[in-house]
């Protein structure tokens, strides 16, 4: 699920659908969550990481990665994650199957 823009009700989950992901508008944001993918600055994790212990995530998976966002995650007592893209981490395992 991904919010795709400022309002309230711009979030979206991606669904498989064979071969093609599909973008299907949800109307509003997730009750939960495992990870939380974050694509954002720096900055913007306090903010980002009190909703994802709201939604019960466990890990935050940063795509742009850094000592001072590990810091951070930990501190709040989440698992971080970094590294490979999870799109790319997603595609891999797809194409695995």
């Amino acid at each position: 699920m991904a919010q795709g823009g400022p309002g309230p009700e711009d979030f979206f989950s991606y669904q498989l659908d064979c071969e093609e992901v599909r973008e299907v508008r949800t109307g509003g944001p997730p009750t939960g969550a495992d990870v939380v993918y974050v694509h954002r600055p720096e900055d913007e994790l306090p903010s980002i990481l009190a909703d994802a212990r709201d939604l019960g995530a466990s890990a935050v998976w940063c795509e742009n990665g850094s000592d001072r966002a590990r810091e951070v995650v930990e501190a709040a007592g989440l698992i971080y994650v970094d590294g490979s893209s999870i799109v790319d981490v997603a595609r891999t395992l797809y194409e695995d199957r």
